[in-house]
């Protein structure tokens, strides 16, 4: 599938942004990558767009942070400007993230997406975790974790079978909420 028609079906919405070449030239010089054409259209297009709800990707490497149905879920791509842009990522996790991985995209807890600058490939970094586990293979490249993207089927509740047939409050919380006022 083409790379359009995938963003246009995994993203929320679209959000074109103008890059610009001095931000282009601080990525480089930062990182030593050039921003491939797959990464340059998605921080054009869809930077800071959240992915739909129901989209997940099964990584190479499943991380502990997988749901038990093994999909990880990521929320938006990292723009180059911005609130919270790339540069400002990176700065607040330049002294944990391992050496030659640059975020990419923001995962729920303060985790990342990342892309190792030697290889390309894409990585799940937990922020919390021992360096040597932190990382977990996610995709061999940004297009193929674009194609690992699908609806993640639909989770179940279970019914905890627990019945609250009473219930006390103190005396305290019952006086503070009859004196509380709209």
């Amino acid at each position: 599938m083409r790379l359009a028609e995938l963003c246009e079906k995994i993203f929320e919405e679209k959000n074109v942004v103008t890059i610009s070449a001095g931000e282009i030239t601080r990525y480089t010089e930062l990182t030593g990558m050039e921003i491939s054409e797959e990464y340059r259209f998605i921080l054009e297009n869809y930077t800071e767009v959240y992915v739909k709800e129901e989209y997940g990707f099964k990584a190479i490497q499943q991380s502990p942070f997988a749901g038990e149905d093994g999909f990880d879920v990521f929320s938006d791509f990292i723009g180059l400007s911005g609130r919270d842009n790339f540069f400002k990522v990176y700065e607040t996790y330049t002294e944990q993230l391992p050496q030659g991985v640059y975020p990419m995209a923001e995962i729920d807890g303060g985790n990342l997406l990342c892309v190792e600058a030697a290889t390309g490939q894409i990585y799940v970094w937990l922020h919390d975790e021992p360096e040597g586990e932190d990382l977990f293979l996610a995709a061999e490249s940004l297009q193929n974790l674009l194609e690992r993207m699908e609806k993640m089927p639909k989770q179940k509740t279970k019914d905890s079978g627990v019945i609250v047939e009473a219930m006390s409050l103190s005396e305290e919380l019952l006086a503070a909420l009859r004196n509380y006022k709209k």
